[in-house]
């Protein structure tokens, strides 16, 4: 008989040495958070993931969003009948009195009846309303209440959204306010390379206590700022100045020890609104009293990034874009940069 081939005992140090971890062989997946204050835009930029990743948005959502889009009519007038009271200001037509106290009175849970309430009488109603010249003078006024901002563009295509085969069209989808509640999550296929799972969460007070829990997975943050938001007080409170909530809400993120060395994305977004805003007067000081520059909207947006650069305690990077978030073609703009970032950020991971 030959002699046996003994196996080589193993030696104490290979048993410590850790066994070789798998090889990646596909895309490796990073997440992406979206963060910001209430209703700077985090819903409408993931929205916006849908028509172009996915090739609009589901079929089985355009019901539901229906529902929202004409829920956001109604609530909108209640909000300017607000208004109207809280600033002042009169219903100027006798016949528009006894409608603006019809829709005062109506409590919350309209929104959810709106289906089976929705008739063309409700629909003259809410138009002899927007169309009141007391209602005009609350809208040229809304920054001083808490109001929608796209009502406009709702009001402007009511009898298109009245139609009893209405369909909503993305754009619709994208003006209509929805409030996140919660952790909602998109996969999105960039390339062979890896995959963004994009992470949207409720900006709201009560709803940053679940932020915490995602810091540790996170491989990039981007940060929305609204820039139309200089002169428009908090949901919460109706006394803090939301741009002052979302800069300061800025300065703790970007500095926690999850991020302080990590690249951020700051998003400054509605500049149409912000741009329209700064044409008509309105100024920046509102936010910033020490603000001394000049009252262009390019100056001003200046002294707005300014700030929010100035809360960063390290020297990591920032990059910033202004945006729409229901600009379609200008979000695909800014996420394929986001793209090539990211594959930068790979890059210098395996260097």
């Amino acid at each position: 008989m030959g002699a046996g081939i003994s196996k080589p005992k193993k030696t104490e140090a290979a048993k410590d040495r850790p066994s070789p971890q798998p090889i990646q062989t596909g895309p490796v997946e990073v997440r992406v958070l979206l963060l910001g204050s209430g209703d700077t835009g985090k819903s409408t930029l993931f929205k916006q993931m849908s028509i172009l990743h996915d090739e609009g948005f589901d079929p089985s959502l355009i019901n539901d969003y229906i529902g929202f889009i004409r829920g956001n009519c109604v609530k909108s007038i209640k909000a300017l009948i607000t208004g109207c009271e809280q600033l002042g200001i009169a219903i100027e037509l006798d016949a528009n009195k006894e409608l603006a106290e019809k829709y005062d009175a109506y409590s919350d849970d309209v929104y959810l009846k709106i289906g089976s309430m929705w008739n063309r009488q409700m629909v003259d109603e809410l138009m002899q309303l927007w169309n009141d010249p007391g209602i005009q003078k609350a809208y040229l006024r809304s920054n001083e209440f808490q109001f929608i901002e796209n009502a406009k563009y709702l009001f402007q295509n009511m009898e298109r959204i009245a139609a009893e085969d209405y369909k909503p069209t993305p754009y619709d989808m994208l003006c209509t306010r929805t409030k996140t509640t919660g952790v909602v999550e998109k996969l999105i296929k960039v390339n062979d390379r890896f995959n963004m799972k994009l992470v949207d969460v409720g900006g709201q007070r009560n709803e940053r206590r679940k932020w915490f829990s995602l810091f540790d997975q996170c491989t990039l943050v981007i940060f929305l700022c609204a820039t139309s938001d200089f002169n428009k007080l908090l949901y919460e409170d109706d006394e803090t100045n939301r741009m002052i909530e979302n800069l300061n809400l800025f300065r703790e993120t970007v500095n926690n020890r999850w991020f302080k060395n990590k690249p951020f994305v700051v998003l400054y977004n509605k500049m149409d609104v912000f741009k329209e805003k700064i044409e008509s007067g309105q100024s920046i000081s509102e936010a910033f009293p020490e603000y001394e520059g000049a009252g262009d909207a390019e100056s001003s947006i200046a002294y707005i990034k300014k700030k929010y650069e100035e809360q960063r305690e390290t020297k990591a990077a920032i990059y910033s874009y202004e945006t729409m978030a229901t600009d379609t073609e200008e979000t695909r703009r800014v996420f394929d940069e986001i793209k090539v970032l990211i594959g930068k950020m790979l890059d210098e991971q395996q260097a």
